[in-house]
């Protein structure tokens, strides 16, 4: 089975052979003040030990509005409530430093289920057709039987990732609680049978527009107005000075009972997945199998140009995920190494813990950040003081050309000290020219058939992760930044 590595064994072996020099950086700069690491997790990979494999993602989930990433409000749901957000955190392994290739839904779970960049598997945006291997299709022709359902307007059978599941159900988001019975129910027969299970669920609560269900609603907030709708985002996008601080809360508070949402349909999801196992006489959901729960993307919330949203965003508010493993061989602890979303699943499936110098993000070959184990560099190489585009009409989103931060004392990434640090900013942009010039771009993206403008609208997307025009001459280097 060393086949289902085929598509992470470039980018991996890349960034290892290119910036093996960052390491001693990375080790010396370690971010202080965090939980404690594990050096190593000696987790056997699913492939070698024929776990059933859980994989729940969660779209446009920010790690750090849950308690177990820093947040204040209980998001998480009850700790001492089995297969609550909070209850697998205490449970499993969180992984505190995970961060997406991109902010954009089938761009970024299509590198969590390749092991490649988006640059390099093709999907660059919402209307892309991925054509690359899958690891689901890996699994599957090794004897898993494959089930995913998800509840977004995004994730249609046709966009390349329905391939390698023999039951695939794509919901619309209204009927986002029929996501956790029908993944129970089609698991059955695989559970009854002894058959390998990958089981993929995505939930699409946090996602704008920020309406929880009545349950929920007024656990953070006084009113449901103004409401969490596209339009109310976009007034703001338009006018950033309307966001006053009492809005910005307003507005997270709902998105803050959203995740609680998406809380109640993941322990509706795997306490019946555990039901189902002990029902059939095999112990419960842990014995069985490995968990896997992360996100695609997170949410920027106001802190830049009124931008609520993510597709725009390549700061951590939108980049960085939270990640939980539960199973054999996953202590209950937080971990703090360095980790892209697109070698998770390898790690999950061969037990190989990566050890990375740095992630790199990119918005097409337009925008770029690339993070170590404590700097993030954001770059525009174009330097021409635009941003993405995309919807409202008249909103702005600039991207600096060359932007530094310390995580250590600035995690959300808004102190740029780049004037202070250019040998740093030298060292990371030589690592992202060296990634860029070293990856096999592909050269035309081709779109699906399935997911159309009036969805992306519905989904406050419109044109915005397509109006990015392919026209970089790519990263500059350390010394060409120095001598600007």
């Amino acid at each position: 089975m060393s086949v289902i590595l085929r598509s992470s064994v470039f980018s991996t072996a890349l960034v290892v052979g290119l910036f093996a020099c960052l390491a001693a950086c990375a080790e010396q700069d370690h971010p202080s003040g965090q939980a404690e690491v594990a050096t190593s997790i000696a987790a056997p990979g699913v492939v070698a030990t024929k776990k059933d494999l859980i994989v729940i993602t969660v779209d446009t989930l920010r790690a750090d509005r849950l308690p177990f990433y820093g947040a204040s409000r209980a998001t998480g749901g009850d700790p001492q409530e089995e297969w609550s957000l909070a209850w697998l955190a205490a449970k499993g392994t969180v992984l505190e430093q995970v961060y997406a290739q991109v902010g954009i839904t089938l761009p970024s779970l299509s590198s969590l289920w390749t092991g490649l960049p988006p640059l390099q598997h093709g999907a660059l945006t919402n209307r892309s057709l991925l054509a690359e291997r899958t690891f689901s299709m890996d699994l599957t022709e090794a004897g898993w039987y494959g089930v995913a359902v998800n509840a977004s307007g995004i994730l249609k059978r046709g966009t390349g990732l329905e391939r390698g599941f023999a039951f695939f159900q794509a919901f619309a988001p209204k009927n986002e609680k029929r996501v956790a019975g029908v993944s129970v129910q089609q698991a059955t027969d695989s559970v009854a049978n002894h058959q390998p299970l990958l089981l993929w669920a995505h939930f699409v609560a946090p996602h704008s527009p920020y309406a929880p269900t009545p349950e929920f609603a007024g656990r953070f907030t006084s009113s449901a107005e103004p409401n969490g709708g596209n339009d109310t985002l976009f007034a703001i996008e338009r006018q950033p000075d309307s966001l006053t601080l009492e809005l910005r809360e307003h507005l997270r508070g709902l998105y803050d009972e959203e995740i609680l949402v998406t809380n109640a349909y993941v322990q509706e999801l795997l306490s019946g997945l555990d039901a189902l196992y002990r029902e059939h006489g095999r112990g419960g959901l842990l014995e069985n199998a490995v968990v896997v729960f992360s996100a695609d993307h997170g949410e920027e919330l106001g802190e830049r140009n009124g931008f609520f949203m993510h597709a725009k965003s390549l700061y951590s508010g939108v980049i960085r995920v939270p990640t939980i493993v539960l199973g054999e061989g996953w202590p209950a602890q937080h971990d703090d190494s360095l980790l892209a979303l697109q070698d998770l699943l390898p790690w999950v499936m061969e037990g190989a813990q990566p050890h990375e110098a740095v992630v790199v993000s990119a918005l097409q070959d337009r925008f770029f950040a690339v993070r170590d184990e404590r700097w993030t560099l954001i770059h525009n190489p174009l330097a021409d003081g635009s941003g993405p585009g995309g919807p409202p009409e008249g909103s702005a989103y600039p991207y600096p050309t060359v932007a530094l931060f310390d995580r250590r004392t600035d995690p959300l990434e808004m102190h740029d000290v780049a004037a202070a640090n250019p040998e740093q900013c030298a060292r990371l942009l030589d690592a992202l020219h060296a990634w860029f010039h070293a990856l096999p771009v592909v050269q035309q993206e081709t779109q699906n058939a399935v997911v159309d403008e009036v969805t992306l609208g519905e989904l406050g997307y419109a044109t915005s992760d397509s109006a990015v025009e392919s026209s970089s001459p790519g990263p500059w280097t350390g010394q060409q930044w120095l001598d600007r």
